[in-house]
């Protein structure tokens, strides 16, 4: 199970992504911090992440920068008179 968020960085201008992986009990979760893996959610594109570290429950940490596995919603930004459409696919 894969719980994820993200969102668009003002300062570097890319959408950071992140989240916790979880197993079902009996199943182990790969060691963090052997550099990058790909996560793919069902009907998504794989997404470069970082598996970082292990919480006290078990679960891993994953981040990512740029385009997230999971879709996003298209989304209006209004600065003054100029209108910008960000996000979606």
């Amino acid at each position: 199970m894969v719980s994820l968020n993200g969102h668009l960085d003002p300062i570097d201008g890319n959408f950071h992504w992140y989240g916790r992986v979880s197993a079902p009990e009996g199943t182990e979760l790969p060691d963090p911090g052997r550099g990058q893996v790909f996560l793919t959610l069902p009907g998504g594109t794989p997404a470069r992440g970082v598996l970082q570290e292990h919480d006290p429950w078990g679960n891993l940490r994953i981040v990512g920068i740029g385009t997230p596995p999971f879709p996003l919603e298209q989304a209006e930004i209004h600065l003054g008179r100029l209108c910008v459409r960000r996000g979606g696919r």
